[in-house]
């Protein structure tokens, strides 16, 4: 579960910070040692890259700004290696991003296996670029062209990305000699929000909470403006979710007590809490679930159902290598509704052999249906 959530460096400095590595099997202690060691050698050479991406936009004069790990690795936690990132995600504006890809692409930047669709489809309808593998070593880049997700859901909310004085309030801080753009703090908290609980419904797991915690311990944030673009976002009852799971896992945090927000019951946090350990095989299955009982009446069950199999021609561009007016269209199509029936065929055969629970799609859907309740109230 530590190394599924990226914990242990985390759980390394914690129990050796109060001398508790003792009751750690030498096993595990080796092997968290180990890991430490080798988040400390990557988080060096994630530096040395996000600085040659910085010195590439530069020539190409592309703005961009840094956005959640890179910012946290390297100016909230104390040390690096304590917060291990899985990418380096750099947002541009919309009209650059094809720029910015084509010249990582022509710099030896190459395309993931995994992420084989259209670059345009992406543009039209994704909030990111396909990532790219930098030349020297294995670190992942994502192009980033919103702050937020994209989905129907959240269509209304307005992207802070379009918004100059988001670009406007950014910050820069020094690192590997180049002065690095990131987005002030606040920005950063409403996005953290945004990303772990609408975008990804909580499958990256408890480093959120370290996150935020690591956040306010390091830079003071002006509450009532958080609130405002919490508000803007339609997130503060998201927002008020994960203060409330900071406060009550992080409570050496004073500054967690100033902020007021919506009353979240105690049912909702202790459904989040486990949804923040959910089990990696599962979630997306866990995700769908939830997604399904929240859809309500014949029509939007039916509609659900429907997009499902057969979704508009950018999600198969998104998923294959094909481009939206290619007459190869209805065969990604049929290779799509392949993969969902033998998937569906695994999952029936798992069912039969294991013991399986709705507890984890039961708390998604308990915790969304809260989230929601707010648009009614």
């Amino acid at each position: 579960m530590a190394a599924s959530h990226r914990l242990q460096p985390m759980l390394h400095h914690r129990m050796e910070a109060y001398d508790a590595l003792g009751i750690v099997p030498p096993t595990l202690r080796t092997q968290w040692k180990t890991n430490y060691r080798r988040h400390v050698l990557q988080s060096l050479i994630l530096q040395q890259n996000l600085a040659n991406l910085h010195d590439l936009l530069a020539a190409a004069g592309i703005p961009y700004i840094a956005l959640k790990g890179a910012f946290l690795a390297f100016h909230v936690y104390p040390k690096p290696e304590l917060r291990p990132l899985r990418d380096l995600d750099l947002l541009v504006p919309q009209s650059r991003a094809m720029d910015f890809f084509c010249l990582l692409l022509e710099h030896g930047y190459t395309r993931l296996n995994s992420h084989l669709g259209d670059p345009q489809a992406y543009l039209e309808s994704s909030h990111q670029l396909p990532p790219l593998r930098a030349p020297a070593h294995n670190s992942i880049v994502e192009i980033h062209t919103s702050v937020f997700h994209r989905s129907e859901k959240r269509s209304g909310v307005r992207d802070p990305s379009g918004d100059r004085l988001f670009w406007q309030r950014s910050i820069t801080r020094t690192l590997a000699g180049r002065s690095i753009c990131f987005p002030m703090p606040e920005d950063m908290l409403v996005h953290l929000v945004e990303h772990a609980i609408y975008g990804h419904q909580f499958d990256n797991g408890p480093l959120f909470l370290s996150d935020i915690a690591f956040l306010l311990g390091r830079h003071r944030i002006n509450w009532p403006l958080f609130w405002k673009l919490s508000k803007d976002a339609h997130c503060e009852r998201g927002a008020a979710l994960s203060i409330a799971l900071a406060r009550y896992y992080w409570p050496e945090v004073t500054a967690l007590n100033d902020a007021e927000g919506p009353t979240v019951p105690t049912a909702i946090i202790r459904a989040a809490a486990g949804a923040l350990l959910s089990n990696g095989h599962n979630r997306k299955r866990d995700k769908r679930l939830s997604l399904a009982r929240l859809q309500t009446g014949v029509f939007q069950r039916s509609a659900h159902a429907w997009s499902r199999l057969f979704p508009g021609r950018n999600a198969i561009a998104l998923a294959f290598p094909v481009r939206t007016t290619s007459p190869l269209l209805p065969y990604f199509y049929m290779k799509r509704l392949y993969r969902l029936a033998t998937r569906h065929l695994i999952a029936q055969r798992n069912k039969a052999t294991e013991k399986y629970s709705n507890e984890a799609a039961d708390r998604l859907f308990t915790i969304n249906s809260w989230l929601e309740s707010n648009n009614n109230d």
